[in-house]
């Protein structure tokens, strides 16, 4: 065999090599694996609403602050002399969801129109539970008599 024939037979068997490589190394795969895990959208039922009962102005002008206890119902007066007569409760909202998760819960309202400070306090955890909203406001003896009332929004949300 001469030196050119080799020099061509040569270079033809580098040129199908090549396009040998370029025809296996262009496809080249690789798998991911893809999960989903849908739980219970999150309900509220309110099942009953905030009561402060029916509260004694005060007879001097030291605001006296009536407290009625998420955890316990309990309600209190400490200051100038109101006090609190008739049934009190606090508001009770039922929340379920993904049992396994836990919650954040966020008031709003306009539960400050009971007097000029007022707040709110409730107990919080996982999806499937109960939430009962107390609070407290301000009461002194230029507060006008009559029925006060506002609303409580809760707002529940996965964390």
């Amino acid at each position: 065999m001469s030196i050119r024939n080799l020099l061509i037979a040569t270079a033809a068997l580098t040129a199908l090599a090549g396009a040998a490589q370029a025809a296996t190394g262009s496809a080249v795969t690789e798998n991911a694996a893809a999960h989903a895990k849908i739980i219970a959208p999150i309900t509220i039922t309110k099942q009953r609403d905030l009561e402060f009962g029916t509260i004694l102005r005060p007879t001097s002008a030291t605001p006296a602050t009536i407290t009625l206890a998420a955890t316990s119902g309990a309600t209190t007066s400490a200051g100038s002399g109101a006090f609190v007569t008739g049934s009190s409760q606090t508001a009770q909202f039922d929340v379920t969801g993904g049992a396994a998760y836990t919650v954040s819960a966020a008031f709003s309202g306009d539960i400050a129109t009971l007097s000029p400070t007022a707040s709110l306090s409730a107990t919080t955890g996982t999806a499937n539970q109960t939430i009962y909203v107390g609070g407290s406001f301000n009461v002194s003896n230029a507060t006008t008599a009559g029925d006060y009332s506002g609303t409580v929004t809760l707002t529940v949300q996965y964390d």
